[in-house]
């Protein structure tokens, strides 16, 4: 009676968290062979005639139809066919399905539970199914991750397990593998108080481990962990058999019990060496890795470098095979004026391209190499448009090119900005406009202030605008590539490296602008490039930002030095100079140059034209050398003329004392309206 009473107070206990428990009598072939011990009024309302069926397999027939979630049913049929079901039960004594079962338009986890009845003989008479729901610990992640946690501290897989009383520490131990049994010294009765526990641990952890042990273990540190999350684990490596082995020891909070905590020794030697295998392996592909990346950029340098010397030998030698044609042409035809005259037009031409070219290349090098910095100076916006027409009307006038500047509204036309870049830009732009635009055409320059001002800084636009060949939209995808040109018959015909808009793209995204283009073969193209400036407060005078223009002034008399150690490069600026009727003395280094104005006097000169790289003393050292010399308050002008053309050049010979920098080939307006501003 008492085992009877038992049996009961189990079926009670497991029917009630149970939506459906029932029994499947295997040794009749009868049609009744199912015994229900309970059924939920929730499960048998959504089932017809399910309540009241008494054979299994329509009863499972019946479920799957109208409970079973479609997506899960073909795989529920299959999984809880009886001869499924008895394959699992032959190798263990329980066997789960889990799928969902409808609810309303949504669906609710389940499990079903088979349990096998053993004959005398060992053979299975009969099953015992259950029905519960799994969805709250399917949803709730955090019983779920508790839940598991529990299963995970007792899994067979762990070679220690035991409950430790939270206010005694005492330690109950449920499994321990050999290895820990000699090595805890558990006594028979299983108990051994914390204290003892930690100490013995000690014993066995790896030598090295110990600090990092001492630190982490120990019941306040554990129970302070316990109290932030469910779980409290570390590594540690245990001297097992003589050798060091990576264990996780785990402690969680015993979920019937509050004053006791769970605590287990996991064996994850096999799974830490793998992954330190792993993460060796993944270094070494990584190096790899990077070995075949530098091996690539290292042949994307090459090929790039190659294509760079097969464009470069291309459009260098282009301009220079005019250069040295049509100076065979003038010396063979000396006493033809004429031709003498045409020929050195096209070679000033060619070699104007040719230096073009130049400024190119050496411009690109510098921004990918990240040497060109924005100074921004007073600009007046107006007066910088009417700067440019200069230098672009004589190439529309050769063309027969209708070059015009617009204005949109410009509230703030004195700003702040970087105005070599700007001209750069614009300049590449309009002569790009001109070149591909036939007889006749039209250029537009436009400029306007695209809104009202905000926090000091105004939206500027430039627009160019031609009617020429156009783009195709294939190419409008490569045009601010280095070396990329429209491979077209009336692109090729007109000279350039591809080099052009690259640049002034580049540009404009270091003044943090942009540049946009559309265009159509046939009927021109216009690029728009809009510029945040920073606008100069009304207090400004209109003269700040003016350029003083010089007026025209005789430079006849004025004595000049001229240093420099190339031959070639004298003979042409002393050309210049004697031209208007200036008087040159010249030396040949720096270091000459300073013992003829300590000789003659600092005032005998009106100007010092002084290279910068020279033999025994350069430019920056005799420049500073002159200034140290007394001058009554009334220092000599001293003017760099060098092939050092970047603004840092410019930059550092200012430095050293020079009034002014020109950049070489020496382009002779250039020279005498300097010379004319400083003397």
């Amino acid at each position: 009676m008492e085992k009877e009473a038992r049996q009961r107070a189990v079926i009670a206990g497991l029917t009630e968290d149970f939506a459906c428990v029932n029994y499947v009598d295997l040794t009749t072939e009868a049609y009744e062979n199912t015994t229900i011990f309970r059924i939920s009024d929730k499960l048998s309302s959504i089932i017809p005639g399910w309540a009241t069926e008494r054979n299994s397999r329509e009863r499972f027939r019946l479920f799957s139809k109208f409970a079973v979630y479609e997506p899960d049913r073909e795989k529920f049929d299959e999984r809880t066919s009886q001869s499924m079901v008895l394959l699992h039960l032959q190798k263990a004594p329980a066997y789960f399905v889990n799928f969902r079962i409808r609810k309303g338009d949504d669906f609710s986890y389940t499990q079903m539970k088979f349990t096998a009845d053993y004959a005398a003989d060992g053979t299975i008479k009969g099953l015992v199914i259950g029905i519960h729901s799994i969805d709250e610990v399917k949803r709730n992640e955090e019983q779920r991750a508790e839940y598991m946690a529990i299963i995970a501290s007792l899994a067979d897989d762990f070679e220690f397990v035991g409950i430790i009383d939270k206010n005694l520490g005492d330690l109950t131990i449920y499994r321990a593998s050999p290895v820990f049994e000699k090595a805890l010294e558990a006594s028979k009765d299983g108990k051994i108080i914390d204290s003892q526990l930690g100490r013995l641990l000690r014993k066995i952890v790896a030598e090295e481990d110990q600090e990092e042990f001492n630190r982490k273990n120990g019941r306040e540190i554990v129970l302070k962990a316990l109290e932030r999350n469910p779980v409290y684990k570390f590594e540690v490596r245990l001297m097992i058999d003589g050798q060091a082995q990576y264990y996780r020891i785990k402690f969680t909070q015993d979920k019937d019990n509050p004053d006791k905590l769970v605590v287990g020794l996991l064996n994850i030697d096999r799974q830490v060496r793998n992954e330190i295998a792993v993460g060796e392996l993944e270094k070494e592909l990584e190096y790899q890795n990077e070995l075949k990346e530098a091996r690539d950029r290292a042949e994307a340098a090459s090929r790039a470098k190659s294509t760079f010397l097969f464009n470069m030998s291309h459009d260098v030698r282009t301009p220079m095979n005019a250069i040295i044609g049509f100076t065979d042409i003038a010396q063979k035809h000396i006493d033809d004026h004429e031709k003498v005259a045409d020929s050195l037009h096209k070679i000033k031409s060619s070699s104007a391209h040719l230096l073009s070219l130049l400024n190119d290349v050496l411009d690109m090098s510098r921004i990918e190499n990240g040497h060109v910095e924005i100074t921004e100076t007073p600009v007046d916006l107006i007066g910088f448009m009417d700067d440019i027409a200069p230098i672009v009307n004589p190439l529309a006038m050769a063309k027969n090119i209708d070059y015009k500047v617009t204005y949109g509204e410009i509230c703030d036309r004195y700003v702040q900005a970087d105005i070599l870049h700007i001209n750069q830009v614009v300049i590449n732009l309009v002569t790009n406009a001109i070149k591909y635009t036939g007889e006749g055409g039209t250029v537009t320059l436009r400029i306007e202030q695209e809104a009202d001002a905000k926090d000091g800084v105004g939206m500027y636009s430039i627009m160019v605008e031609d009617t020429g060949i156009g783009m195709s939209k294939e190419f409008m995808n490569h045009m601010f590539e280095s070396f990329v040109r429209e491979n077209r018959e009336e692109v090729m015909k007109e000279q350039g490296a591809g080099l052009g808009l690259a640049i002034t793209n580049r540009l404009v995204t270091l003044m943090n602008g942009t540049i946009t283009a559309k265009s159509e073969i046939g009927k021109g193209s216009t690029f728009v490039v809009t510029l945040p400036l920073k606008i100069q407060p009304k207090s400004v005078s209109k003269t700040q930002v003016e350029d003083s223009a010089n007026e025209s002034k005789t430079l006849e008399g004025r004595k000049i030095l001229l240093v420099d150690d190339n031959e070639l490069n004298c003979e042409i600026a002393a050309e210049i100079l004697r031209e208007s009727g200036m008087v040159v003395d010249m030396a040949c280094n720096g270091a000459e140059a300073v013992e003829m104005v300590k000789k003659n006097g600092v005032h005998y000169y009106d100007a010092i034209l002084m290279d910068i790289r020279m033999p025994v003393m350069n430019g920056y050292e005799a420049a500073s050398a002159i200034r140290a010399l007394p001058d009554d308050g009334r220092p000599v002008v001293i003017i760099a003329l060098s092939a050092n053309a970047f603004e840092e050049d410019k930059q550092k010979s200012l430095a050293s004392g020079m009034d002014a920098h020109i950049a070489k080939p020496v382009k002779s307006a250039v020279l005498l309206d300097t010379l004319r501003k400083f003397i």
